[in-house]
């Protein structure tokens, strides 16, 4: 099956989407399908099994960046031919779009509700107007064919906001690479790692994992150290890009790091006050290696998470008494929370590689033959028509 992944970054180096795209790639090739990514910054290894176009857009500044993007994939993929077109982005016509980044629609909203009225104003100006526009486009089942959410809490957003048939969005949680993610290597890894960075055996090691400080929740859970009862015994390392705003003794700003298999190694628990995300793999993989998840509602991974069980389930993104009652807890109870740590790396050990590549290529198979795909509305004549792939249909310049 020729099948064209659209993103706008690729790279495995960079985050966790990108780090998503890759593997997936990396699972439909061992499926036994070409695909060929086309991405407006990206890498490839020459041993990768895929080709990669770059696809500059015509103008780069931010006011409309995503708008000439999207015009720049369409531009782009104009008389090829693919079995299926899968979008990691926002872009129509496609066979199939992952609403991997959410529904502006419901975060626009919540963010002036949370944040400030300011951010109501900042949307009005015409780089948030034009994103909605085209988040319209994208969600119009006129356009698309499928749609894939990575959690019930994005699609109920896509339904409420966009009315899409409720039966042509398929609900498929990212994959994990249990190879890297491992609980039984970050057990065998941890005393060694706590004491290189010298934390004493009875700390409680949190982890926090954010590129965005004020979105991630990262103000409450700093107020949330000094409102627990063992404060002294709790030490945060937060790792992402960002600008560190406190001096704290017990918080360690670590910036961006390559490789983040070590953090979660040593940390007890991934706590995420989040006030959006679709379905963060930081919650996922953090489960994956035995730590014990602490997110709030607002996260669309808290949906693997069982209150009390799994991990716990803040009241809002913004309950830092709360969330320094599961701090205590956790740090009272060692035995309950290895006990935990043991369920929560359980209850995501489905959520292989493998098994998220079937799901999304059962659903590119289903838009590739059905009428509801977008090339079908288009009438045939879309840039992602089905049909047999020319032989050459491959871009030259590819990295």
């Amino acid at each position: 099956m020729q099948i064209a992944l659209l993103t706008s970054t690729f790279s495995p180096a960079y985050g966790g989407l990108e780090r998503y795209q890759y593997n997936l790639a990396r699972q439909l090739v061992r499926q036994d399908c070409r695909v060929t990514v086309f991405t407006r910054q990206g890498t490839r290894d020459p041993a990768d099994p895929w080709k990669v176009v770059p696809v500059p857009p015509r103008c780069t500044i931010p006011l409309h960046r995503h708008v000439h993007l999207a015009a720049a994939f369409r531009r782009r993929l104009r008389d090829t031919h693919y079995d299926c077109v899968l979008a990691n982005l926002p872009y129509q016509p496609c066979d199939v779009h992952r609403a991997g980044g959410g529904v502006n629609a419901f975060w626009y909203p919540l963010k002036v509700r949370e944040l400030g009225l300011h951010y109501w104003f900042s949307h009005q100006l015409p780089k948030y107007r034009s994103a909605l526009k085209l988040e319209r486009q994208v969600y119009n089942p006129a356009n698309v064919g499928f749609q894939i959410a990575n959690s019930n809490f994005v699609k109920t957003q896509i339904i409420r906001h966009y009315g899409f048939p409720a039966e042509r969005i398929a609900v498929i949680a990212n994959g994990i690479d249990f190879s890297f993610f491992n609980h039984n290597w970050c057990a065998r890894q941890k005393s060694g790692l706590r004491e290189k960075m010298g934390f004493a055996r009875q700390d409680l090691v949190i982890l926090c994992i954010a590129n965005n400080f004020k979105r991630k929740g990262v103000v409450t859970l700093v107020k949330a150290l000094d409102l627990t009862r063992s404060a002294g015994r709790h030490q945060l390392l937060v790792v992402g890009r960002g600008k560190p705003f406190t001096d704290h003794p017990r918080v360690r700003f670590l910036g961006h790091q390559q490789d983040i298999r070590p953090y979660y190694a040593l940390a007890d628990c991934l706590v995420l006050p989040t006030l959006y995300d679709p379905c963060a793999n930081a919650t996922l993989e953090a489960m994956a290696c035995g730590l014990v998840p602490v997110t709030s509602p607002t996260n669309g991974a808290s949906e693997f998470i069982q209150h009390g069980h799994n991990g716990f389930i803040m009241e809002s993104w913004r309950d830092a008494r709360g969330l320094a009652r599961i701090l205590d807890q956790l740090k009272a109870r060692p035995a309950d929370r290895r006990e935990m740590a043991g369920h929560a790396a359980d209850s995501v050990s489905h959520l292989t590689l493998a098994r998220n590549a079937d799901l999304v290529l059962k659903i590119c198979r289903k838009a590739a033959q059905s009428q509801s795909s977008a090339a079908g509305f288009q009438g045939g004549k879309g840039p992602c028509r089905p049909g047999a792939p020319d032989a050459n249909h491959q871009a030259k310049d590819t990295l």
